[in-house]
């Protein structure tokens, strides 16, 4: 790892956005909860575009695997940038590549940008609330799902609904 204190900085942000998010998620009705969501969102691109102009992607080699996955989940979560969000995901493919980031992050990212593009996605890993129900937001190629899902290293669909009906159970009352 070549820059501890990067590492340290992106890490202490995460567990901020984790602890934000969590708390939220336990009481998804509370406009002040999701208002904090929001605001935290909006003070952390900043840093994270600094951070992209300084830096460049924050790989393994730079930062080491917990602090790099710790951004591309930050990045996930910038959703009202998605041109800055698509310009990561290029940096993530290139890095992928070479090893510094983790497949399923790729994944991730690429549903979340495809998403937010009105696209449909393929890697499965979008959902939305309807009905009390988690729906899986609509596939590319739904045939071919699950094997694309194990090629990035993701869970079968099924298995992520289950975690996902456990953790968002509040959501869905």
């Amino acid at each position: 790892m070549k820059d501890k204190k990067l590492a340290q900085n992106i890490i202490k942000m995460h567990r901020h956005d984790q602890r934000v998010r969590n708390i939220a998620i336990t009481d998804p009705y509370n406009k002040k909860k999701i208002k904090d969501v929001y605001q935290m969102d909006k003070r952390h691109y900043p840093i994270l575009k600094n951070i992209i102009k300084k830096y460049g992607l924050p790989t393994f080699d730079l930062v080491g695997k917990q602090a790099s996955n710790a951004f591309w989940n930050l990045i996930q979560h910038a959703d009202y940038h998605k041109e800055f969000q698509k310009k990561v995901l290029e940096l993530m493919k290139k890095a992928l590549k070479e090893g510094q980031v983790y497949a399923k992050n790729v994944a991730f990212l690429t549903d979340r940008v495809r998403d937010n593009y009105g696209q449909k996605i393929i890697f499965g890993t979008q959902f939305l609330f309807k009905d009390k129900k988690i729906i899986q937001k609509k596939v590319l190629y739904p045939k071919k799902l699950e094997q694309i899902r194990k090629e990035y290293g993701l869970e079968p669909t099924k298995v992520t609904l289950k975690k996902h009906y456990k953790k968002y159970k509040a959501s869905l009352k």
